[in-house]
């Protein structure tokens, strides 16, 4: 299914240089964040449910297409999440879920950058996810290597541009808890 609205966003972000944005939407009753992440591929919708911080997450492509069929496990907790009850009239699908996102998308004023906490505050299967600010880089050398878990933490945190360089050059990204130890990971000359 085609989520055209996303793509006036998308254009937006561009255009001022974002690539990560959330918004708020409240279905059936359950507010959820809706966190886009546009700086990867493809493109990841995560639904962070506001007071429980369950999430799910869904790819979309860069034509701005998400696969409208869903696993019977994503299918069994959207219903649970969103408390959906059975209507003999209308069983649900995952286009009715889809389509009101999609109805839902604001404008880009109306929305706000993510940053990393916002991302593992739901999405906790990262690697050391309470280990939310950048604070350096790991160049290995030939006794060590990058990891895949620190690799996938830098595609999902700082883009699809930092995770290829990572794993061109062999770096690996450092996160910590402390906020005082964070410092500006300067991407643009780090990707140079």
């Amino acid at each position: 299914m085609r989520l055209e609205n996303f793509e006036p966003l998308f254009i937006a972000m561009n255009q001022v240089g974002e690539k990560k944005q959330r918004f708020t939407i409240e279905y059936n009753g359950v507010r959820a964040h809706v966190l886009f992440l546009a700086d990867i591929e493809p493109f990841l919708l995560i639904f962070g449910i506001q007071g429980t911080n369950e999430y799910f997450e869904l790819e979309m492509t860069r034509d701005f297409e998400v696969n409208s069929f869903f696993v019977k496990e994503l299918y069994r907790k959207l219903i649970e999440i969103f408390n959906i009850q059975y209507d003999p009239d209308h069983k649900f699908t995952p286009n009715d879920f889809l389509s009101f996102v999609n109805n839902n998308v604001p404008e880009f004023r109306n929305t706000e950058r993510v940053k990393s906490s916002d991302i593992l505050r739901y999405k906790r299967d990262i690697e050391e996810a309470d280990k939310v600010h950048f604070c350096g880089w790991i160049y290995h050398t030939t006794k060590s290597n990058a990891q895949p878990p620190n690799l996938e933490k830098t595609r999902i945190l700082m883009g699809e541009a930092a995770y290829k360089r990572c794993c061109e050059r062999n770096i690996s990204s450092k996160w910590t808890d402390l906020i005082e130890r964070r410092t500006d990971p300067d991407l643009e000359n780090f990707l140079a």
